[in-house]
Protein backbone atom coordinates (compact mmCIF):
# COMPACT_ATOMS: atom_id res chain seq x y z
CA UNK A 1 0.00 0.00 0.00
CA UNK A 2 0.93 3.69 -0.09
CA UNK A 3 3.21 5.40 -2.59
CA UNK A 4 6.03 2.88 -2.25
CA UNK A 5 5.99 -0.91 -2.02
CA UNK A 6 8.36 -2.43 0.51
CA UNK A 7 7.70 -6.12 0.03
CA UNK A 8 10.85 -7.02 1.94
CA UNK A 9 9.47 -5.50 5.15
CA UNK A 10 6.15 -7.26 4.63
CA UNK A 11 7.79 -10.67 4.19
CA UNK A 12 9.98 -10.15 7.24
CA UNK A 13 6.88 -9.25 9.26
CA UNK A 14 5.22 -12.50 8.16
CA UNK A 15 8.27 -14.54 9.18
CA UNK A 16 8.73 -12.88 12.56
CA UNK A 17 5.13 -12.28 13.60
CA UNK A 18 2.73 -14.54 11.69
CA UNK A 19 4.39 -17.89 10.98
CA UNK A 20 5.32 -18.42 14.64
CA UNK A 21 3.68 -20.57 17.35
CA UNK A 22 2.73 -17.45 19.32
CA UNK A 23 0.48 -16.36 16.44
CA UNK A 24 -1.12 -19.80 16.11
CA UNK A 25 1.17 -21.27 13.45
CA UNK A 26 1.21 -25.07 13.56
CA UNK A 27 4.40 -25.46 11.55
CA UNK A 28 5.86 -27.83 14.13
CA UNK A 29 2.79 -30.08 13.73
CA UNK A 30 3.58 -30.35 9.99
CA UNK A 31 0.61 -28.22 8.92
CA UNK A 32 1.44 -26.70 5.48
CA UNK A 33 2.34 -23.01 5.67
CA UNK A 34 1.32 -20.81 2.73
CA UNK A 35 1.86 -17.07 2.24
CA UNK A 36 0.08 -15.15 -0.54
CA UNK A 37 1.64 -11.85 -1.58
CA UNK A 38 -0.15 -9.57 -4.07
CA UNK A 39 1.93 -6.64 -5.26
CA UNK A 40 1.60 -3.94 -7.87
CA UNK A 41 5.09 -2.52 -7.90
CA UNK A 42 8.78 -3.18 -7.43
CA UNK A 43 9.91 -3.31 -3.81
CA UNK A 44 12.08 -0.40 -2.72
CA UNK A 45 14.26 -2.98 -0.94
CA UNK A 46 15.26 -6.31 -2.47
CA UNK A 47 12.66 -8.86 -1.32
CA UNK A 48 14.42 -12.00 -2.57
CA UNK A 49 16.44 -12.63 0.59
CA UNK A 50 13.35 -12.18 2.80
CA UNK A 51 11.42 -14.62 0.60
CA UNK A 52 14.23 -17.17 0.83
CA UNK A 53 14.22 -16.87 4.63
CA UNK A 54 10.47 -17.62 4.67
CA UNK A 55 10.92 -20.54 2.28
CA UNK A 56 13.72 -22.01 4.38
CA UNK A 57 11.43 -21.76 7.39
CA UNK A 58 9.00 -24.06 5.58
CA UNK A 59 6.57 -21.48 4.19
CA UNK A 60 5.58 -21.70 0.53
CA UNK A 61 5.38 -18.13 -0.82
CA UNK A 62 2.91 -17.47 -3.64
CA UNK A 63 3.41 -14.12 -5.40
CA UNK A 64 0.89 -12.42 -7.68
CA UNK A 65 2.01 -9.36 -9.62
CA UNK A 66 -0.60 -6.86 -10.79
CA UNK A 67 -0.24 -4.26 -13.54
CA UNK A 68 3.24 -2.82 -14.07
CA UNK A 69 5.42 -5.19 -12.04
CA UNK A 70 7.50 -7.46 -14.30
CA UNK A 71 7.79 -11.25 -14.16
CA UNK A 72 11.39 -11.19 -12.94
CA UNK A 73 10.46 -9.16 -9.87
CA UNK A 74 7.49 -11.44 -9.09
CA UNK A 75 9.80 -14.45 -9.43
CA UNK A 76 12.11 -13.02 -6.76
CA UNK A 77 9.23 -12.85 -4.28
CA UNK A 78 7.82 -16.33 -4.92
CA UNK A 79 9.35 -19.49 -3.44
CA UNK A 80 9.93 -20.70 -7.00
CA UNK A 81 8.71 -19.92 -10.50
CA UNK A 82 5.76 -22.32 -10.18
CA UNK A 83 4.27 -20.12 -7.45
CA UNK A 84 4.73 -16.84 -9.34
CA UNK A 85 1.81 -15.33 -11.26
CA UNK A 86 1.13 -12.05 -13.05
CA UNK A 87 -2.05 -10.35 -14.30
CA UNK A 88 -2.70 -7.11 -16.15
CA UNK A 89 -5.17 -5.65 -13.64
CA UNK A 90 -7.09 -6.42 -10.46
CA UNK A 91 -10.14 -7.59 -12.41
CA UNK A 92 -8.11 -10.45 -13.90
CA UNK A 93 -7.24 -11.90 -10.50
CA UNK A 94 -10.34 -14.11 -10.59
CA UNK A 95 -9.06 -15.76 -13.78
CA UNK A 96 -6.07 -17.08 -11.81
CA UNK A 97 -8.21 -18.97 -9.30
CA UNK A 98 -8.06 -22.40 -10.93
CA UNK A 99 -4.35 -22.20 -11.74
CA UNK A 100 -3.48 -21.03 -8.22
CA UNK A 101 -5.59 -23.78 -6.65
CA UNK A 102 -3.93 -26.44 -8.81
CA UNK A 103 -0.48 -25.16 -7.87
CA UNK A 104 -1.49 -24.93 -4.22
CA UNK A 105 -2.67 -28.54 -4.32
CA UNK A 106 0.65 -29.64 -5.85
CA UNK A 107 2.65 -27.57 -3.37
CA UNK A 108 0.90 -29.18 -0.39
CA UNK A 109 1.56 -32.68 -1.70
CA UNK A 110 5.15 -32.18 -2.87
CA UNK A 111 6.41 -31.22 0.61
CA UNK A 112 8.01 -34.25 2.21
CA UNK A 113 8.00 -32.66 5.64
CA UNK A 114 6.61 -29.13 6.00
CA UNK A 115 8.99 -26.98 7.96
CA UNK A 116 12.10 -28.83 6.83
CA UNK A 117 13.63 -27.66 3.57
CA UNK A 118 15.48 -30.25 1.51
CA UNK A 119 18.73 -28.40 0.83
CA UNK A 120 20.90 -31.30 -0.26
CA UNK A 121 18.90 -32.82 -3.11
CA UNK A 122 20.75 -32.87 -6.42
CA UNK A 123 18.75 -31.63 -9.39
CA UNK A 124 20.14 -32.14 -12.87
CA UNK A 125 18.31 -31.10 -16.02
CA UNK A 126 19.22 -31.92 -19.61
CA UNK A 127 17.42 -29.82 -22.19
CA UNK A 128 17.52 -30.26 -25.96
CA UNK A 129 16.59 -27.16 -27.90
CA UNK A 130 15.68 -27.95 -31.49
CA UNK A 131 13.86 -26.28 -34.36
CA UNK A 132 12.63 -26.70 -37.90
CA UNK A 133 12.13 -24.20 -40.72
CA UNK A 134 10.56 -24.31 -44.16
CA UNK A 135 12.48 -25.01 -47.34
CA UNK A 136 11.51 -21.63 -48.81
CA UNK A 137 12.58 -19.44 -45.91
CA UNK A 138 15.65 -19.62 -43.70
CA UNK A 139 14.37 -19.68 -40.11
CA UNK A 140 17.18 -17.38 -38.99
CA UNK A 141 16.10 -14.76 -41.55
CA UNK A 142 12.34 -15.23 -41.92
CA UNK A 143 11.48 -15.58 -38.22
CA UNK A 144 12.07 -12.14 -36.73
CA UNK A 145 13.29 -12.33 -33.20
CA UNK A 146 14.12 -16.04 -33.36
CA UNK A 147 17.84 -15.61 -32.69
CA UNK A 148 17.39 -13.21 -29.78
CA UNK A 149 14.60 -15.31 -28.24
CA UNK A 150 16.74 -18.46 -28.35
CA UNK A 151 19.64 -16.63 -26.71
CA UNK A 152 17.34 -15.19 -24.02
CA UNK A 153 15.76 -18.59 -23.33
CA UNK A 154 19.09 -20.38 -23.03
CA UNK A 155 20.39 -17.72 -20.65
CA UNK A 156 17.20 -17.83 -18.58
CA UNK A 157 16.98 -21.59 -18.13
CA UNK A 158 20.70 -21.94 -17.48
CA UNK A 159 20.48 -19.38 -14.67
CA UNK A 160 17.47 -20.84 -12.86
CA UNK A 161 18.01 -20.84 -9.12
CA UNK A 162 15.50 -22.27 -6.67
CA UNK A 163 13.20 -24.73 -8.42
CA UNK A 164 10.97 -27.52 -7.16
CA UNK A 165 13.47 -30.36 -7.41
CA UNK A 166 16.48 -28.55 -5.96
CA UNK A 167 15.37 -27.17 -2.61
CA UNK A 168 17.54 -24.14 -1.96
CA UNK A 169 20.39 -25.37 -4.18
CA UNK A 170 20.88 -24.21 -7.75
CA UNK A 171 20.04 -26.93 -10.28
CA UNK A 172 22.57 -28.03 -12.87
CA UNK A 173 21.15 -27.33 -16.33
CA UNK A 174 22.93 -28.73 -19.38
CA UNK A 175 21.63 -27.87 -22.84
CA UNK A 176 22.23 -29.13 -26.34
CA UNK A 177 21.15 -27.40 -29.55
CA UNK A 178 20.53 -29.72 -32.48
CA UNK A 179 18.26 -29.86 -35.53
CA UNK A 180 17.55 -32.22 -38.41
CA UNK A 181 17.98 -31.55 -42.14
CA UNK A 182 16.84 -33.92 -44.90
CA UNK A 183 20.49 -35.01 -45.08
CA UNK A 184 20.86 -35.66 -41.35
CA UNK A 185 21.45 -33.92 -38.01
CA UNK A 186 23.25 -30.62 -37.49
CA UNK A 187 24.49 -29.89 -33.97
CA UNK A 188 25.62 -26.57 -32.52
CA UNK A 189 26.92 -28.19 -29.33
CA UNK A 190 26.45 -31.27 -27.16
CA UNK A 191 25.09 -31.17 -23.60
CA UNK A 192 26.91 -28.43 -21.71
CA UNK A 193 26.25 -25.67 -19.22
CA UNK A 194 25.38 -22.77 -21.50
CA UNK A 195 27.73 -19.80 -21.78
CA UNK A 196 26.96 -16.66 -23.86
CA UNK A 197 29.91 -17.27 -26.20
CA UNK A 198 28.32 -20.57 -27.28
CA UNK A 199 25.61 -18.64 -29.13
CA UNK A 200 28.00 -18.16 -32.06
CA UNK A 201 27.84 -21.92 -32.64
CA UNK A 202 24.06 -21.66 -33.04
CA UNK A 203 24.48 -18.89 -35.61
CA UNK A 204 26.78 -21.27 -37.48
CA UNK A 205 23.71 -23.40 -38.26
CA UNK A 206 22.29 -20.67 -40.55
CA UNK A 207 23.73 -22.17 -43.72
CA UNK A 208 22.32 -25.67 -43.29
CA UNK A 209 18.57 -25.05 -43.79
CA UNK A 210 15.96 -26.37 -44.41
CA UNK A 211 15.39 -28.02 -41.05
CA UNK A 212 12.55 -30.50 -40.67
CA UNK A 213 10.21 -31.95 -38.06
CA UNK A 214 9.75 -35.65 -38.77
CA UNK A 215 9.79 -38.85 -36.75
CA UNK A 216 13.55 -38.95 -37.35
CA UNK A 217 13.86 -35.59 -35.58
CA UNK A 218 12.35 -37.03 -32.41
CA UNK A 219 14.43 -40.21 -32.76
CA UNK A 220 17.54 -38.00 -32.90
CA UNK A 221 16.52 -36.45 -29.58
CA UNK A 222 15.93 -39.91 -28.14
CA UNK A 223 19.42 -41.06 -29.13
CA UNK A 224 21.02 -37.91 -27.70
CA UNK A 225 19.39 -38.46 -24.32
CA UNK A 226 20.71 -42.03 -24.29
CA UNK A 227 24.20 -40.51 -24.32
CA UNK A 228 23.34 -38.10 -21.49
CA UNK A 229 23.51 -38.43 -17.73
CA UNK A 230 21.40 -41.16 -16.11
CA UNK A 231 18.94 -39.86 -13.56
CA UNK A 232 18.68 -36.38 -15.06
CA UNK A 233 15.38 -34.66 -15.87
CA UNK A 234 15.14 -34.73 -19.67
CA UNK A 235 13.15 -32.13 -21.63
CA UNK A 236 12.83 -31.21 -25.32
CA UNK A 237 11.93 -27.66 -26.39
CA UNK A 238 11.26 -27.58 -30.14
CA UNK A 239 10.45 -24.50 -32.25
CA UNK A 240 8.29 -25.44 -35.23
CA UNK A 241 6.62 -23.98 -38.31
CA UNK A 242 4.71 -27.23 -38.88
CA UNK A 243 5.18 -30.96 -39.35
CA UNK A 244 7.24 -32.16 -42.31
CA UNK A 245 6.39 -35.82 -41.87
CA UNK A 246 3.40 -38.05 -41.27
CA UNK A 247 1.61 -37.02 -38.07
CA UNK A 248 0.95 -40.63 -37.06
CA UNK A 249 4.67 -41.42 -37.33
CA UNK A 250 5.45 -38.33 -35.28
CA UNK A 251 2.94 -39.42 -32.64
CA UNK A 252 4.60 -42.83 -32.36
CA UNK A 253 8.04 -41.23 -32.08
CA UNK A 254 6.73 -38.87 -29.39
CA UNK A 255 5.34 -41.80 -27.42
CA UNK A 256 8.69 -43.60 -27.75
CA UNK A 257 10.40 -40.55 -26.24
CA UNK A 258 8.00 -40.58 -23.32
CA UNK A 259 8.33 -44.33 -22.79
CA UNK A 260 12.12 -44.00 -22.65
CA UNK A 261 11.93 -41.60 -19.72
CA UNK A 262 11.94 -38.16 -21.32
CA UNK A 263 9.84 -36.01 -18.99
CA UNK A 264 8.47 -33.50 -21.50
CA UNK A 265 8.26 -32.50 -25.14
CA UNK A 266 7.33 -28.82 -25.45
CA UNK A 267 6.51 -27.22 -28.80
CA UNK A 268 6.82 -23.50 -29.53
CA UNK A 269 5.02 -22.23 -32.62
CA UNK A 270 6.93 -19.97 -35.00
CA UNK A 271 5.21 -17.13 -36.86
CA UNK A 272 2.39 -18.19 -39.20
CA UNK A 273 2.53 -21.85 -38.15
CA UNK A 274 -0.58 -23.70 -39.38
CA UNK A 275 -2.54 -26.09 -37.15
CA UNK A 276 -0.45 -25.54 -34.03
CA UNK A 277 -3.29 -26.86 -31.87
CA UNK A 278 -3.20 -30.12 -33.84
CA UNK A 279 0.58 -30.37 -33.43
CA UNK A 280 0.15 -30.01 -29.67
CA UNK A 281 -1.05 -33.63 -29.69
CA UNK A 282 2.65 -34.52 -29.87
CA UNK A 283 3.39 -32.73 -26.60
CA UNK A 284 3.58 -34.40 -23.23
CA UNK A 285 4.71 -33.45 -19.74
CA UNK A 286 3.36 -29.90 -19.62
CA UNK A 287 0.47 -30.76 -17.29
CA UNK A 288 -3.21 -30.14 -17.84
CA UNK A 289 -3.09 -26.59 -16.46
CA UNK A 290 -0.81 -25.57 -19.35
CA UNK A 291 -3.08 -26.09 -22.31
CA UNK A 292 -2.49 -22.98 -24.40
CA UNK A 293 -0.04 -23.18 -27.31
CA UNK A 294 3.32 -21.49 -26.82
CA UNK A 295 4.39 -19.12 -29.58
CA UNK A 296 7.60 -17.32 -30.49
CA UNK A 297 5.94 -13.90 -30.13
CA UNK A 298 4.86 -14.54 -26.52
CA UNK A 299 6.25 -11.61 -24.55
CA UNK A 300 7.50 -13.63 -21.56
CA UNK A 301 8.35 -16.83 -23.42
CA UNK A 302 11.62 -17.32 -21.53
CA UNK A 303 9.88 -17.02 -18.15
CA UNK A 304 7.07 -19.30 -19.32
CA UNK A 305 9.53 -22.01 -20.33
CA UNK A 306 11.52 -21.63 -17.10
CA UNK A 307 8.28 -22.01 -15.13
CA UNK A 308 7.37 -25.14 -17.03
CA UNK A 309 10.82 -26.63 -16.48
CA UNK A 310 10.34 -25.95 -12.77
CA UNK A 311 7.01 -27.80 -12.75
CA UNK A 312 8.36 -30.69 -14.82
CA UNK A 313 11.43 -31.08 -12.59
Amino acid sequence: GGRHANTKVGLEHLRLNQFVPEAGSRLEQRVPQIAFVITGGKSVEDAQEASLALTQRGVKVFAVGVRNIDSEEVGKIASNSATAFRVGNVQELSELSEQVLETLHDAMHETLCPGVTDISKACNLEVILGFDGSRDQNIFVAQKGFESKVDTILNRISQMQRISCSGTQMPTVRVSVVATTPAGPVEAFDFAEYQPEMFEKILGMRTQHPYVLTADTLKLYQNKFRQGSPGSVKVVIHFTDGADGDLADLQRASEALRQEGVQALILVGLERVPNLEQLMQLEFGRGFTYNRPLRLNLLDLDYELAEQLDNIA
